[in-house]
């Protein structure tokens, strides 16, 4: 068992982190200290973690003066603690990072869960676009080690800073429960969303398309920017009884949505290279829940789609190919199936079992 306190800096919304809970609960099983320093976004409840989470409520939720104040908060928190490597996760944290590397000795990780500055928020914004840049060309090179999402933001990233990115991919646990449920006849009548509710995830164009899908409905999990205008163009076409709105679900009552949903969706627009080269935890997590999915073709996607061929693959948003995809998988049951045989032999080589043996090799190599 490695020994070692691990600090963690995430402004995101700890509850509902999939990808970081994996990740903590692997480092702290292999024996590490696992302390976390975050927001107060909800009242979910993390009594049951078993690490160290210390958050506090933000006086601004959004913009420039919520990362500020997250950084200055996180700043001094850290001064008073002890640790031997802190994780910044995303841009939006590093700069923390990076300052105290003048005042602490400590190994620096950067953990990139997009491409920050060609995310949808920041690529059409040309001032906010050269602030992140700023920062991203300043704080990266100083990080001691450096891993990411998908194997094409890590390449365009290793370019652009002249850093080395390893891969360490959304991938789910393994569920034996697959296994036992592609050997019964699944019969679903709604088809799944899961993921933030932003711009350039195509769901405005999803929303319309229910208004020719018969027999099914349309199930949202998770919350965003367009939360509210999504719900009224549900209720402007007639669809309040056709698209349910769950809100954010922990990662629990998440994956139990997922098992007995009939498909999933994983859309976006093409709005900047992060999309472009995102590899999503939804994409992962159907196939884990052996449902097969409408997915955008997008580079990474379109790779593994070639390999398990668990997904109807679509050109765009365009609600014309929502609904023949959807159609394709509702009227030729025999196409649904293999989908769904394929997603099971996908699963037993997708999942975080394997997956986290390279992320302890990391940690393990930065500790010794």
């Amino acid at each position: 068992m490695k020994t070692g306190k691990l600090h963690f800096l995430t402004f995101g919304d700890i509850p509902y982190d999939q990808r970081m809970l994996r990740i903590w609960s692997s480092l702290y099983d292999a024996g590490y200290e696992i302390v976390i320093f975050g927001r107060k976004l909800t009242s979910q409840d993390i009594s049951h973690l078993s690490f160290k989470v210390k958050r506090f409520t933000p006086i601004f939720e959004k913009g420039f003066l919520a990362y500020f104040e997250y950084n200055i908060r996180a700043f001094f928190f850290l001064l008073g603690q002890k640790f031997t490597i802190l994780c910044c996760i995303d841009l939006d944290t590093l700069p923390t990072g990076y300052f105290l590397k003048f005042f602490r000795k400590y190994r620096l990780v950067y953990d990139a869960h997009e491409y920050f500055t060609e995310s949808p928020e920041i690529v059409n914004r040309p001032f906010l676009k050269k602030f992140w840049e700023a920062v991203a060309f300043t704080c990266i090179p100083k990080a001691d080690h450096c891993y990411t999402v998908s194997r094409s933001i890590g390449l365009e990233m290793s370019v652009r800073y002249k850093k080395n990115f390893d891969l360490i991919r959304n991938l789910p646990n393994f569920s034996e429960d697959t296994i036992e449920e592609l050997s019964q006849e699944h019969q679903s009548f709604y088809i799944l969303y899961q993921g933030a509710m932003n711009v350039g995830r195509g769901l405005e164009n999803l929303i319309l398309a229910m208004v020719e899908v018969q027999d099914k409905e349309l199930w949202l999990a998770g919350e965003g920017n367009l939360s509210d205008a999504l719900k009224s163009l549900a209720f402007e076409n007639g669809l309040q009884d056709k698209v349910k709105f769950l809100g954010n679900l922990t990662p629990e009552a998440l994956k139990s949505v997922t098992e007995k949903a009939w498909i999933g969706i994983n859309i976006l627009e093409l709005l900047g290279k992060s999309y472009y080269f995102s590899l999503a935890n939804k994409f992962f997590d159907y196939i884990q829940c052996g449902i097969p999915q409408i997915c955008i073709d997008f580079p990474e996607y379109k790779t593994l789609n070639d390999e398990y061929e668990i997904a109807i693959m679509i050109p765009d948003t365009k609600v014309s190919n929502i609904v023949t995809a959807i159609n394709k998988l509702k009227y030729y049951p025999k196409l649904y199936q293999k989908l769904r045989n394929n997603c099971y032999n996908a699963s037993s080589e997708l999942n975080w079992n394997k997956e986290s043996v390279k992320l302890l090799d990391i940690y393990n190599n930065l500790t010794t």
